[in-house]
């Protein structure tokens, strides 16, 4: 019976030490928002293109729009509600439509950070464009939805939006 629980722990000691050396896994989301040598599809697009885009995606999605604002030259901010019962609340929506189709990192944190300091239930980043890798670093914190070009595009089709 010792013998037995001696292997038990050896194993179990083995097996957490490898658990420490492994590389952790990266959401689906993130790895594809790495910025790609192709571009995203959507340079056609005005700013008011993409707000209207932007702003008739998130009905779409179920939420509603509570406010909107453009927060730089190719930015749009939006605060938007979702009114189910259990899985509803606030959620903050930013929206870029960069001309060099990247977005860093530091953009995606400071939308967690907003999304943390208003007590909202989610952050969304909606992008034309992709992210860095830096981006999936941060883990932590209040849970942020990514959407670079290419579930953009998936999400138009879904939705059958015109662009």
């Amino acid at each position: 019976m010792f013998l037995l629980v001696l292997v038990a722990l050896a194993i179990g000691f083995l097996l957490i030490s490898l658990l420490i050396f492994a590389k952790p896994s990266r959401p689906t989301v993130e790895r594809e928002g790495r910025r790609p040598d192709v571009t995203s599809g959507f340079a056609h697009l005005t700013i008011e293109d993409f707000e209207r885009l932007c702003l008739k995606l998130v009905e779409e999605m179920g939420l509603v729009v509570s406010s909107y604002v453009r927060s730089g030259p190719r930015e749009l901010e939006i605060a938007a509600v979702n009114p189910q019962p259990i899985t509803g609340g606030d959620f903050l929506v930013h929206c870029s439509h960069p001309e060099d189709n990247f977005v860093s990192s530091v953009r995606v944190n400071a939308l967690r950070d907003q999304v943390k300091g208003e007590q909202a239930t989610k952050g969304i980043f909606i992008t034309t464009g992709f992210f860095d890798e830096e981006t999936s670093k941060r883990p932590e914190g209040p849970p942020v939805e990514l959407i670079n070009a290419k579930r953009l595009a998936d999400l138009i089709q879904d939705y059958r939006l015109a662009v």
